[in-house]
């Protein structure tokens, strides 16, 4: 392995430290809605809205494509590269009074992106564990608790932040001091897309790889796990909708996204 790769793997309280960077990557998708809230509005057009939707319907479909023709590292490190754009664009009409004209299209083309980024929160949830799959439910259970909760201070931070503007006029321009926040996020952004492509367990040469296994066999090795196309399972889609649980939880995203939507 090399230097980076044996780095990423090292510790922090039991986690490794690219599993604290798709943890990082599942909090940024807390809702591509709130990514509005650092360009100066609280609010949203009927039409902004409908396109934020298609986005992310669409973006959903691609990297589930994605997930299952290519290695995981893909998936893994793409996203990246949208929050790095979303968060340099949300900061670049701050500087200077040339951008006021072009600050909505700047901002649309920003949430768009952070729209394309978010949608692919399932892989940073569902790729979190997989060089342990032998660990304990208990330790999987806490890293998911921990990765909610930080997630949801995210949300809140966004959230104080649209308080805060409240009353602001259209067109309201952030103060320049946004950028020292939002570059360097940008920036981090950038190192964690490198430190998923290089950095994660298995042989980086195998990151071009097309193998594909029919089932759990022994030769699918987990220190190739993010590095080898997922193997397919027989009949996935029509044992999962068979399993009480994922039919209620289908439910609930389904009233809760009603009942939190906002007002037409």
């Amino acid at each position: 392995m090399s230097r980076l790769q044996i780095f990423m793997q090292r510790e922090i309280g039991g986690w490794p430290l690219y599993t604290i960077i798709m943890a990082i990557g599942q909090m940024f998708c807390a809702t591509s809605f709130q990514i509005t809230l650092l360009s100066g509005q609280n609010w949203q057009q009927d039409w902004q809205l409908y396109v934020l939707g298609g986005i992310f319907l669409a973006s959903s479909a691609v990297w589930y494509a994605l997930f299952r023709l290519k290695p995981s590292v893909w998936i893994l490190t793409a996203p990246w590269f949208f929050f790095a754009v979303a968060f340099f664009l949300i900061g670049l009409p701050s500087v200077s009074s040339v951008f006021d004209s072009s600050h909505k299209m700047i901002s649309a083309f920003a949430t768009w992106s952070y729209a394309v980024a978010s949608a692919a929160a399932f892989t940073f949830f569902g790729l979190n564990f997989g060089e342990e799959a032998g660990a304990a439910t208990e330790v999987w259970a806490m890293r998911a608790c921990v990765v909610q909760g930080s997630q949801q201070l995210w949300v809140a931070a966004l959230w104080y932040w649209g308080n805060t503007l409240n009353g602001a006029p259209v067109g309201y321009r952030p103060p320049w001091w946004v950028i020292c926040i939002l570059w360097p996020m940008a920036a981090m952004c950038l190192l964690f897309a490198y430190c998923m492509a290089y950095g994660l367990p298995g042989k980086r040469s195998s990151m071009y790889r097309t193998c594909r296994y029919t089932t759990y066999s022994p030769p699918f090795l987990p220190l190739e796990y993010y590095r080898q196309v997922p193997p397919k399972i027989p009949h996935f889609l029509r044992t999962l909708f068979h399993r009480k649980l994922v039919l209620w939880f289908l439910a609930s995203e389904i009233l809760r996204d009603y009942w939190l939507s906002g007002v037409s």
